[in-house]
């Protein structure tokens, strides 16, 4: 059976991600009474994390409890559609200016669009260290931090590149967090300038190549080319991002890097395309904020712009 046989689902709006931002998002338009189809393709951001930390009232739950939470929230809400699938294309109808979406075993038209799908972490090709991300190995001293408290802590270079944010990393769990921290440079050329500033700090570096990541947490073992390994309780490791949605092209969204770019009420560079959470920034901000709470904050803001703008258009206030 083709897309095109499917029997369509018309809905005021469209929100593809199933995190906090996405469910934000769907809770406060489903209050509004708009219908609200959300695609959820369950894979998140987090999913490797066994606890998230610095949401009030929820500090320490796993992602999944928060978002097993906000789905039991939306079931309230029966003009909120949830569909379990990857949304596949999107176009945009040149007569009506609807939003056609086609996943795995439908077909939905919407008039709007929130994008809430996330980025996708990409960490180093280290052996190992895949498997042990989001664990044994983590990415953010706000996120993890206070749970490192006192540990022995390598932070994990990705190559090739000049170590900077990974040095900046050292630094800054070394003047939080503890006295044990060591830069594994994984082969790379530390500047003598960055190198001194590490030294100052008492952080030590450790320039041999990184060949594999093993152990657990508590005993993780770094091991080196050509000199012994190193014995830490936990490491920290700054991956890529990826932008957790490639139809954001085909609709023509404004991207930076694995950012769709939007505006103070998280319009993007296309009408009736809304965007928030980890892939989406602020135009004017430098770096997105990439917590819970801020992806929750940014669900609810593009969910009350984009209804107020369809709202314009139902009164009949837009010129």
């Amino acid at each position: 059976m083709s897309n095109s046989e499917y029997d369509t689902e018309y809905v005021d709006v469209a929100v593809i991600g199933g995190g906090p931002a996405g469910l934000s998002a769907a809770l406060v338009l489903g209050r509004q009474q708009r219908s609200v189809a959300l695609f959820d393709d369950g894979r998140y951001r987090n999913s490797a994390a066994t606890e998230s930390h610095m949401y009030l009232g929820s500090d320490g739950a796993s992602p999944d409890d928060i978002r097993t939470r906000g789905r039991r929230e939306l079931a309230a809400h029966t003009n909120v559609s949830v569909h379990a699938e990857t949304v596949a294309a999107i176009s945009r109808s040149a007569d009506s200016g609807r939003f056609d979406i086609v996943s795995g075993h439908r077909s939905t038209s919407a008039r709007a669009i929130v994008v809430a799908a996330g980025q996708r972490d990409a960490p180093s090709q280290i052996p190992g260290l895949a498997e042990r991300f989001g664990d044994a190995v983590v990415h953010c001293p706000f996120c993890h931090g206070f749970e490192t408290l006192g540990a022995r802590i390598a932070v994990l270079s990705e190559r090739p590149t000049i170590p900077v944010q990974p040095a900046m990393q050292a630094l800054y769990v070394r003047t939080h967090f503890s006295d044990d921290v060591v830069l594994c440079a994984n082969g790379d050329d530390v500047p003598d300038a960055l190198r001194e500033r590490l030294d100052r700090h008492g952080v030590a570096v450790v320039d041999a190549p990184v060949t594999e990541v093993s152990g657990i947490r508590g005993d993780l073992v770094v091991q080196l080319d050509g000199t012994d390994p190193l014995r830490v309780d936990v490491g920290y490791h700054v991956p890529r991002f990826e932008i957790g949605a490639e139809f954001v092209h085909d609709i023509g969204c404004e991207t930076d890097g694995a950012c769709i770019l939007v505006d103070s009420a998280h319009r993007t560079s296309v009408p009736g395309v809304y965007a928030a959470g980890d892939i989406a920034r602020i135009r004017t901000q430098d770096v997105p904020l990439t917590f819970i709470s801020q992806a929750v904050a940014a669900g609810q803001a593009a969910a009350l712009w984009c209804d107020q703008d369809l709202f314009a258009v139902d009164a009949g206030l837009t010129a």
